[in-house]
């Protein structure tokens, strides 16, 4: 047996079981909200799986590795924001995001609506959203198709459909809770497919010594971590960028509704951390030893599948295959949930106001699943650069738009629906603009983006009333279990 055909077993067989995740956890979906938030029951480990394995997308695999490949140790300074973006959520944000799931909350576009007392709030989340992640979607198919080409020399075309039929069918049939379950088996395989990885790449290369010795010979620039005027900026902005951004994002967020308890989000977070430390740190190593062993590749992005075909044997290499294409999959999965959710629950159901029984809002968002992953799947088709270059534009986004509503909806009493409203409208039209002005003075547009957002919000709320008394109580109050009235009482744009 050839190693392809190995591959392909490796693959199919792993496809197949997130098939069988997605039929299984359909029997505990009983109604909208159960798909939504996973009934509630997600606890420590399986929450710990799912927070890391979103965290871990196709960029994080065969884009970091890449990456590093190219860059040397100087491009250690990535991680930092992840670091940073993990610390911020684990200790300022989803305790306090699933303390308001007591009160009825499934999504973080519930939660601006509560805390902002506003359809509009919510009603301008839910598109940003959806917007935001149908091209995320494209991004992540692209890397699920360039996967499988790159390991298995499929056509790329065919290689993003068959991916994207079964991940949207075990979304469509299972929901969060089919989520959880599949990312909890992708970050543990893939992340300790990876670690075992990189000790048999540092075990090749002599050690880490000798490593890095050969790493100079190839370029001594390298070897050094920081070097060169504007290093420091450098490492500020990239921390921002994924510290704001990733900590601002609903698909990672609002999984902390489908927690057993704040408890247990908080453990699932911690240990999540230390997951998502060991995979980042394994990834640099593999990206320099990639380096050091085939110096010459003609793209940086072939360093990974290269990398594992050299240095495991066919099987190893399959299952390692499937594990990383497992980890580029539980990102997909999140987003396009998120997505789908925010369209159909979110926008058509909420913002709009349409009376509906539970079954019905289950099938409007089972059936905006299914419309985002088609969305995703014609822009990774047919402009696959395109899609690229808008990626580059609203990876950030989201950090400038939501991260002061939520910051300051969570700690700050004054906040008003217009502040929040006008926060968000502000803190996307100043990214967009510092974006396309090409980011003066090497800062990043999410910078911009977030302090324009913050003026706004502290500016425009000191000018409005101040928020209504029940909605002080619900967020600000002695943490009884308030019955959410759906915002009877909000006012709408």
């Amino acid at each position: 047996m050839n190693n392809q055909s190995i591959y392909i077993i490796c693959i199919v067989a792993f496809l197949l079981v997130m098939i069988g995740i997605g039929l299984k956890a359909r029997k505990k979906v009983t109604d909208a909200s159960s798909y939504i938030t996973g009934g509630r029951a997600i606890g420590v480990l399986v929450g710990a799986g799912m927070f890391a394995a979103t965290f871990l997308s196709s960029s994080s695999i065969i884009g970091y590795v890449g990456y590093l490949y190219g860059t040397g140790w100087p491009g250690f300074s990535s991680i930092l924001g992840t670091v940073v973006s993990l610390f911020i959520v684990g200790r300022f944000l989803v305790g306090k995001i699933r303390e308001q799931g007591e009160n009825g909350e499934e999504t973080i576009p519930d939660f601006f609506e509560d805390r902002y007392y506003s359809k509009a709030v919510r009603g301008f989340s839910a598109l940003f959203i959806a917007g935001l992640y149908v091209i995320f979607m494209a991004v992540e198919t692209m890397g699920m198709g360039k996967t499988l080409s790159a390991f298995l020399g499929w056509d790329y075309s065919f290689s993003v459909i068959l991916a994207s039929i079964v991940t949207i069918a075990y979304i469509f049939l299972g929901g969060l809770l089919a989520v959880a379950v599949n990312d909890t088996i992708c970050a543990f395989l893939g992340i300790g497919g990876i670690i075992i990885t990189t000790f048999m790449v540092i075990g090749k290369l002599g050690g880490l010594t000798s490593m890095n010795n050969q790493l100079a010979e190839i370029d001594s620039n390298l070897i050094y971590m920081f070097r060169g005027d504007g290093a420091l900026a450098f490492v500020i902005s990239n921390a921002a960028v994924w510290g704001i951004g990733n900590s601002s994002h609903p698909a990672f967020l609002g999984q902390a509704y489908g927690s057993k308890s704040k408890k247990d989000i908080m453990k699932s977070l911690a240990w999540s951390s230390v997951i998502v430390f060991l995979f980042y740190n394994a990834a640099m190593l593999l990206g320099v030893g990639a380096r050091v062993m085939m110096p010459t590749l003609p793209d940086p992005d072939f360093a990974f599948p290269m990398l594992v075909q050299e240095i495991l044997p066919p099987w190893g290499a399959g299952i390692l295959i499937a594990a990383v294409l497992s980890l580029v999959i539980s990102t997909t999965d999140t987003v396009l949930l998120t997505a789908g959710t925010a369209i159909g629950n979110d926008f058509i159901v909420k913002t709009l106001g349409k009376e509906v029984s539970e079954k019905e809002r289950l099938k409007i968002t089972r059936g905006s699943v299914v419309v985002v992953g088609i969305l995703g799947v014609i822009l990774a088709l047919i402009n696959p650069s395109q899609v690229l270059i808008f990626q580059m534009l609203n990876f950030g986004a989201a950090g400038a738009v939501f991260f002061v509503p939520i910051v300051f909806g969570l700690y700050w009493r004054r906040a008003t629906k217009e502040g929040g409203l006008v926060s968000m409208v502000g803190g996307l039209i100043a990214y967009i603009v510092w974006f396309l002005l090409g980011s003066p003075f090497g800062l990043h547009a999410v910078i911009i983006g977030t302090i324009v957002s913050v003026v706004l919000m502290i500016v425009v709320s000191l000018n409005t009333p101040e928020p209504p008394k029940e909605v002080i109580e619900q967020f600000f109050g002695d943490k009884t279990k308030i019955m959410r009235t759906n915002n009877s009482n909000s006012e709408v744009y």
